[in-house]
Order: C-alpha cells, then sequence, then structure tokens
C-alpha cells in the first residue's frame, strides 16, 4: 500500500511524484495499446462497409432483402469515422504522456492531459447522443413494429 507521509500539503501547487509518472506511464502503454486496436477496428469497419458497398446491391437483388446492404454499410462507415477521432485522442495522449514521462517535460505533459480531456468530452457526448437515440429511436420501431403487425 502507498503512502503519502512523505507529501506536504501546499496549497496551490501541484507536484508529480515518482509513483504518479509510473502510473502516467502505464496508462500510457495501455492507452496506446488499446488505441491500436481500435485502429484495427476502424479498418475493419470501413473495409466492412466498403464491400458491403460493393456487393449490397447485388446480393439484396438476389436475397429479396426488403433493403440494401448498402445501408448498413454506410452505418459501419459512420461509425468508424466517429470512433477515429476519440481513437486518434487516446492515442495522442498515450504519445505524450510518454514523452512527459521520460523527458520530464511539462508542457508535454499538458498536451496529454488536452488530448485525454478531449477524448473523455468526445466519449461523453458520443454516450449522450447514444443514450438520446436510444431513448428516442427504439419506442418508435416498437410502435411502428407494432402497428404493422409484426410483433405478434
Amino acid at each position: 500500500m502507498e503512502t503519502f507521509d512523505n507529501l506536504e500539503q501546499k496549497t496551490g501547487t501541484l507536484e508529480v511524484t515518482e509513483n504518479s509518472k509510473n502510473y502516467l506511464k502505464t496508462a500510457s502503454v495501455w492507452s496506446k495499446f488499446i488505441a491500436i486496436v481500435q485502429f484495427v477496428a476502424i479498418v475493419f469497419l470501413i473495409l466492412t462497409a466498403l464491400s458491403m458497398f460493393a456487393f449490397g446491391s447485388l446480393m439484396g437483388s438476389y436475397a429479396n432483402m426488403p433493403f440494401s446492404l448498402s445501408i448498413i454499410g454506410w452505418f459501419y462507415l459512420v461509425i468508424g469515422v466517429v470512433v477515429f477521432f476519440p481513437t486518434r485522442y487516446l492515442y495522442l495522449f498515450a504519445k505524450k504522456a510518454a514523452k512527459a514521462v521520460l523527458m520530464n517535460d511539462t508542457l508535454e505533459m499538458e498536451a496529454a492531459f488536452r488530448n485525454m480531456k478531449s477524448y473523455w468530452k468526445f466519449t461523453g457526448i458520443m454516450m449522450i447522443v447514444a443514450l438520446g437515440l436510444s431513448i428516442t429511436v427504439i419506442p418508435v420501431v416498437v410502435i411502428a413494429a407494432a402497428l404493422s403487425g409484426t410483433l405478434g
């Protein structure tokens, strides 16, 4: 267990302890790993979207589907583009945090935290939008399905 007995309480100042630097370095390593995995997932989303564009209309006409797979392709493409931005912020945080710890650079640390702030702000806004869509779209779909007689 860690102790903070050796730190004096100072008003208006912030010290970055060695423990804090180690935590930041560990967070940067995991953030970089997660960002790289997300970048790979984004590539797969975009490749899936492109393949749905290419084969969607052909498969839709043969399978007698009520909609074209290219509609789903557009959805995948939009998701890939939207997810790219917070992933980029996470990757930049990881890069700058690692450099800040290595070089003991306050400006890099500030840039790292700016990117982390942007990551969480963007993620929070996406969460609000997703919740808003869930609250409004799901009831509309259920009502439409009930009115069309497909639910029961």
